[in-house]
């Protein structure tokens, strides 16, 4: 039998782990930088970097910002990046993972909870709605050029 998934509070020296899961996601951060990051989002009581565990892997991560609202009470909880490795998805690991997420807001005074997905990521979809998120809204985005 395989051991138990934990999810669990990332630490600083999770980063080349997490730098592979991004890299699987399309993202290919340099390890330091993902270091860098997750250190600074550590500090920071907005902010929860979460990682599912197996045995020493790292096997996905979640990172989830909490953002005040000027037009409604409370605040709005973004998840920005969720990614299991290859060989452990479908497994539930998501789930748990945007799960230990939601607790985390809500116990921090989210009103709602957002993310966005890429438009060509079907199976991403799918499993939002599965978790209970429905599509709303439209998104506008302008990059620093």
């Amino acid at each position: 039998m395989s051991e138990a998934i934990i999810i669990r509070r990332a630490r600083p020296r999770d980063s080349p782990a997490i730098a592979r899961l991004l890299r699987e996601l399309g993202y290919p951060l340099a390890a330091g930088v993902v270091r860098r990051k997750v250190a600074s989002l550590l500090q920071a009581a907005s902010d929860q970097v979460l990682v599912a565990e197996q045995g020493a892997e790292v096997v996905g991560v979640i990172g989830f910002h909490l953002i005040p609202l000027l037009h409604r009470p409370g605040n709005a909880g973004r998840i920005t990046v969720l990614v299991v490795t290859d060989k452990f998805r479908s497994r539930g690991i998501g789930t748990r993972l945007v799960e230990a997420a939601e607790d985390w807001a809500w116990s921090h005074d989210c009103a709602l909870i957002e993310v966005t997905s890429r438009e060509q990521r079907d199976r991403a979809h799918r499993f939002y709605r599965t978790c209970g998120y429905a599509a709303q809204d439209k998104r506008f985005v302008k990059r620093k050029s």
